[in-house]
């Protein structure tokens, strides 16, 4: 696997940019600070070839205003693409253009510019990645009871068991080493992320664990990633920071219970984010059944907070704006299943005050 890291994209972000001339190596730095992944194509054909190849990324499309004409029509209906960004010289009527193709964001006429807006969407899209798994306890027919023994309800319960195994592993030093290892190979060139990495491999202590999943950085990207497409290879690979990451919420998570039962026997938080119109179908088919978040959680107790990472709707017909409500019994919980007030612990200290899951 190691081989063909360098190829692969472990997190779940991409940006694709077509250009006839991009060879900029400052430019292809700054781009990569933001979004890791970067492949660049100069031939049209091949450019489509490649999209249409991608099967579980958001790619962020950039193309120069010389080409956008040619290219977007191609491309702008697939989902995988999440925006696309014209750069170039405003050639007049790109405003009734971007009327047609809702994913067209406003011209950018130079790379700063770019920069900024891709920056700003890309902070959007990560609070859409809450990876989770749906297993559906009602019995409408006896294919759709096979479908589900074989298929959904198997995921949930084998995934549940994958982390529980990883928990039970002891801790090694070679653990830490394969996972430096990872990063170092996949962010071979993005000076940014390497710095990080350094800094993780010479500061970072297991009462850190928090801080550094909170921080958006390798760790949260790639790991988040891995659980989302349920890769066992990486989710392995990180075993080391997941072990440290529970036992730092398992360890604050008595004291904190402790605190909340002496003022209510109920706890609410809330988490707003944007989904793909598709998960929330298979969420309204599946009242009554579970669902597992297959991350580690963040959520707020602040329910107007949790309504402004939810959006406003404006990304509809694709994506929904979606407010998750979960009201916790504080006399009836599994100790397996952590949760802290993480306001003083993460990278925002602070900011706001967050309540983590395992």
């Amino acid at each position: 696997m190691e081989d063909n890291l360098k190829n692969q994209n472990l997190e779940e972000l991409s940006i694709v940019w077509l250009d006839a001339v991009s060879d900029d190596l400052q430019t292809q730095a700054r781009l990569r600070s933001i979004i890791n992944y970067l492949r660049i194509f100069h031939d049209i054909d091949a450019c489509v070839d490649y999209i249409d190849s991608v099967k579980n990324e958001k790619i962020y499309f950039i193309v120069s205003s010389t080409l956008d004409e040619s290219i977007i029509p191609l491309i702008h209906d697939h989902s995988q693409i999440v925006s696309i960004y014209v750069l170039g010289e405003n050639k007049g009527g790109h405003e009734q253009w971007a009327k047609i193709y809702k994913k067209v964001q406003p011209i950018c006429t130079d790379n700063d510019s770019l920069f900024v807006k891709l920056t700003k969407n890309v902070k959007l899209s990560m609070n859409e990645s809450m990876p989770m798994s749906i297993c559906n306890v009602h019995v409408e027919t006896k294919n759709k009871s096979i479908r589900d023994l074989s298929k959904e309800n198997c995921t949930f319960f084998w995934f549940q068991l994958l982390i529980e195994t990883l928990l039970r592993m002891p801790q090694t030093s070679s653990a830490k080493s394969d996972l430096l290892d990872l990063c170092r190979q996949h962010y071979d060139g993005n000076k940014e992320e390497l710095s990080k990495i350094n800094e993780f491999e010479r500061y970072y202590c297991c009462e850190q664990a928090i801080w550094w999943y909170t921080r958006d950085s390798f760790l949260y990207r790639q790991l988040n990633n891995a659980f989302r497409t349920e890769n066992i290879d990486i989710i392995f690979k990180f075993r080391f920071f997941i072990i440290d990451l529970d036992k730092q919420l398992c360890a604050m998570h008595n004291n904190y219970l402790k605190l909340l039962q002496t003022y209510s026997n109920e706890l609410t938080v809330y988490r707003g984010q944007r989904i793909p119109v598709e998960e929330l179908e298979r969420l309204k088919h599946n009242i009554g059944g579970f669902i597992s978040m297959n991350t580690f959680l963040s959520t707020t107790t602040d329910r107007e907070i949790a309504l402004i990472y939810a959006g406003d709707g404006s990304d509809r017909p694709t994506h929904e704006s979606v407010l998750f409500e979960i009201t916790i019994d504080l006399n009836a919980l599994s100790t397996d299943k952590p949760f802290v007030n993480i306001k003083d612990l993460s990278y925002f200290n602070g900011t706001i005050q967050q309540t983590a899951f395992k």
